[in-house]
């Protein structure tokens, strides 16, 4: 069946030791629960049908779906509930960020959030109680598993969805008024 974001099309690949892997490539496909399938040497692999022998279940970590997402208003504290996921932990980190694994010159958000509450399939995430003040607009929540460095931004690879920020954009409007004269200016946006 279709992967979205598993490497290698779900194919695992066999290193120099023998061990069988996708390579030096990152998962970024949703946590769940998947089987594995086995292929015989000489058979077309590619072909989903050739790889009939079900072998096992392979268990992934992490967010699912890769849809989430949440509001919160710029000047108040920031609430994520309910995020899902396979086998979540208290230990995760999920910072925001204009595009995943990405080098960002200056960060819009400087906090890295981590899960207050988490169960084998859902968390609850917050920032602490900190108000958020970044600009208002649309930005991607990129998830970093407990174990992993999380010290990067280039750490956080997987985008489990987005939070929409309500607030103004840019900040740094500007209005002048004139003392003893009306003074009317468009909203801020």
């Amino acid at each position: 069946g279709d992967l979205p974001n598993m490497p290698l099309d779900g194919k695992l690949q066999a290193d120099s030791d023998g061990h069988l892997g996708f390579s030096s490539l990152r998962i970024t496909a949703k946590g769940g629960t998947y089987r594995l399938c086995w292929c015989a040497s000489g058979q077309v692999c590619s072909i989903v049908t050739n790889a009939v022998v079900d072998t096992g279940q392979f268990t992934l970590i992490g967010p699912s779906p890769l849809t989430q997402s949440w509001t919160c208003v710029s000047g108040q504290a920031c609430h994520m509930d309910t995020l899902t996921g396979q086998h979540l932990s208290v230990h995760d980190k999920i910072t925001i960020l204009d595009s995943c694994a990405i080098v960002q010159a200056t960060p819009t958000f400087y906090l890295a959030v981590q899960p207050t509450i988490s169960s084998a399939s859902g968390a609850v995430a917050s920032f602490g109680g900190v108000a958020v003040t970044a600009v208002g607009g649309r930005y991607h929540l990129c998830w970093c598993a407990a174990g992993m460095s999380c010290s990067t931004h280039e750490d956080f690879v997987l985008n489990l969805g987005s939070l929409d920020l309500v607030g103004p954009s840019p900040h740094d409007q500007h209005r002048t008024c004139t003392s003893g004269a009306l003074c009317r200016f468009e909203a801020f946006s």
